[in-house]
């Protein structure tokens, strides 16, 4: 009697932490999709972005520009103010650039918001993997950039950031390679405060 209620006990610890491991599991990995739009419905795992709700009403005049243009030939990339990057497709924030932006360079505020940033995330199907047959495909990640002054409502800049290329073998069926983040922060702390 004593042996089997032991017994139970341990189980209902070693199943108690297993639980809390896997709870723990889930909420890193949610964390890690942070800028992927599904984490927008689990918010309670992903924290939310400094000055997210403050610039939320003010997304859609950042993705329909009145009167943008390109700047005329020769024009320096000056970054103003601070920045705001913007998922131009979903006329969202674009959470993965947006949280990875130092503080001194991401906008909280309204009135902060000189340079916007329109993110375009996007994968192209670069070839597939055989062994006797066709299994996979190979996809490769990139993200175009536009750089956007808000004051004179002028395209600065805009380039394309290529991930790595997919491995040329693999054992998965089908892999992805995604833009790294870091080197479109890197280029945005590159620009010139004006």
């Amino acid at each position: 009697m004593v042996a089997s209620r032991l017994t139970l006990l341990v189980v209902n610890v070693v199943g108690s932490i297993l639980g809390v491991a896997i709870l723990l599991g889930v909420a890193y990995g949610l964390n890690q999709l942070a800028g992927n739009p599904a984490c927008a419905s689990l918010s309670f795992f992903c924290p939310a972005i400094p000055g997210a709700a403050e610039l939320a009403p003010h997304v859609p005049e950042y993705v329909t520009i009145a009167g943008l243009k390109p700047a005329p030939d020769g024009t320096a990339v000056l970054r103003s103010g601070k920045v705001v990057a913007l998922d131009v497709a979903g006329s969202r924030h674009d959470d993965r650039l947006q949280r990875a932006l130092p503080a001194g360079l991401r906008a909280g505020r309204p009135e902060e918001v000189g340079t916007i940033v329109w993110v375009k995330w996007w994968e192209e199907n670069v070839g597939y993997y055989e062994d006797y047959m066709k299994r996979g495909e190979a996809y490769q990640g990139h993200c175009t950039v536009t750089v956007i002054d808000k004051a004179s409502a002028l395209i600065l800049d805009k380039r394309i950031f290529d991930a790595a290329p997919p491995p040329a073998t693999t054992t998965k069926l089908t892999e992805h390679t995604k833009g790294d983040v870091d080197e479109v922060v890197a280029y945005l702390k590159m620009l010139s405060a004006r």
